[in-house]
């Protein structure tokens, strides 16, 4: 699977991965159960009214190869990659037996999430009873909490010291990369100051713009065309506008 990751600074990243067919896992054979938790955007925003009040620093850390941490929980055989295939000295097939997670099984976000999970409660952070996702650790008036959505974790502290001991114990179990402070996070841009926490949507609303050719496009009141006349009118492709109905639907949420 090829992909295009565009971060925070605009800069696109350009990766390949050895991905499995989903579609051909059988229920029961090649995987139970399959559902993950991501943490809730208000529970998000939550944070930062309390970030904002109580001036917790927020950064943010990205988890490499996510779900390559998580051992595999069915046994479970893949063809060779196409063009890397080694070869057999009795001429049959050769397949690959799986001893992790992979990138297009139906269970490795569930077999993921429950990694960290169990790590989270291994160094004292307590779940929240209200969002699964939601994980926090007492220093008396002090305290930690990390929202985790898939490999994306925020980390907001009361210290810095605190900060730093929280992606220390992150780094030691797990392949990270250090984002610093929260800028760019789910589709929002992140500005914090004295007292105060800003999101915005602009950029991941300008793209929608793009994405649908609509950026020219004057504002208008009401969300609908007031004197539209349906009848030879083309019909619309209705797999787009559903796309740009869900792309609305996100920024509304």
């Amino acid at each position: 699977m090829y992909t295009i990751n565009e971060g925070s600074d605009g800069a696109k990243t350009y990766k390949t991965r050895y991905v499995a067919k989903s579609y051909s896992q059988v229920k029961g054979v090649d995987y139970q159960k399959t559902f993950a938790p991501t943490a809730n955007l208000k529970s998000v925003r939550a944070l930062l009214q309390i970030a904002a009040q109580h001036n917790l620093i927020l950064h943010q850390m990205d988890v490499k190869t996510t779900y390559l941490n998580a051992p595999i929980d069915c046994e479970i055989y893949m063809d060779q990659a196409e063009g890397f295939e080694a070869p057999s000295s009795s001429n049959g097939r050769l397949v690959y037996k799986l001893n992790k997670s992979l990138y297009g099984l139906k269970q490795s976000g569930r077999n993921w999430n429950n990694v960290l999970h169990c790590f989270l409660l291994d160094n004292q952070f307590v779940q929240s009873p209200v969002d699964n996702c939601m994980y926090t650790k007492q220093f008396g008036s002090k305290m930690v909490v990390i929202p985790v959505w898939a490999d994306d974790i925020i980390i907001a502290a009361s210290a810095m010291v605190l900060m730093s001991e929280a992606k220390q114990m992150l780094q030691e179990r797990f392949r990270m990369k250090d984002l610093g402070r929260l800028s760019y996070f789910l589709g929002v841009d992140f500005e914090q100051g004295d007292g105060f926490v800003k999101m915005s949507q602009r950029r991941y609303l300008s793209k929608i713009l793009e994405r649908f050719q609509m950026s020219d496009c004057k504002p208008r009141a009401t969300p609908s065309e007031q004197k539209l006349e349906f009848g030879s009118e083309t019909p619309c492709d209705t797999r787009r506008y559903r796309e740009a109905v869900g792309s609305l639907v996100y920024a509304m949420t």
